[in-house]
């Protein structure tokens, strides 16, 4: 991910870092890790339709209504990633109605090209033969992962970011794959 095409500054980066991490992981009711030389090397967060999320806090709650409040205050309230996002789903379950989400995954890039991600793919795929899961990505994530593991692009959009000192053009991606 790169956060920091759309922040300047080292504290929005953490600031953003920590809302993105809080509002998937209290969204995930499947959370697999994957260690390396003793130290966390990836991890892999999923939401599937019918079960319930594994951890939420009021904290995390918290933090997440002040960060949106925050950007609000500077930024206005334009989400055009998030709205991207949205038309893509919405076209998708038009025709089909998808068992999962993988919300994030990723892996240390200190320990690139060992694997962490595809086994923590692997591991998360187990006992889900027949499931259909979905992903967002853009042109910032390693979306050719993706790829390389049996997804399929199901749709893509532009999206215009004006953060910073000059806009930036983001390629949103929906991938989608039934596990096999």
């Amino acid at each position: 991910m790169q956060f920091n095409w759309f922040f300047e500054t080292r504290w929005m980066i953490r600031l953003y870092g920590r809302y993105f991490w809080y509002q998937e992981l209290s969204k995930a009711t499947e959370i697999h890790s994957a260690y390396y030389g003793g130290e966390l090397a990836g991890v892999l967060l999923a939401k599937m339709e019918g079960e319930i999320p594994k951890y939420r806090t009021r904290g995390m709650a918290l933090y997440m209504r002040l960060y949106k409040l925050f950007c609000r205050m500077v930024r206005g309230g334009d989400d055009l990633y998030e709205e991207a996002n949205g038309e893509m789903l919405t076209a998708y379950t038009r025709h089909t109605m998808p068992d999962g989400e993988i919300l994030f995954l990723a892996a240390d890039p200190s320990v690139a090209q060992r694997g962490i991600g595809s086994l923590l793919l692997r591991e998360f795929e187990k006992g889900k033969q027949g499931k259909t899961v979905f992903l967002y990505t853009d042109n910032g994530c390693s979306y050719r992962f993706y790829e390389h593991r049996g997804f399929s692009r199901i749709d893509e959009r532009d999206v215009m970011i004006d953060i910073g000192e000059e806009p930036r053009l983001l390629r949103c991606f929906l991938y989608a794959k039934t596990i096999e």
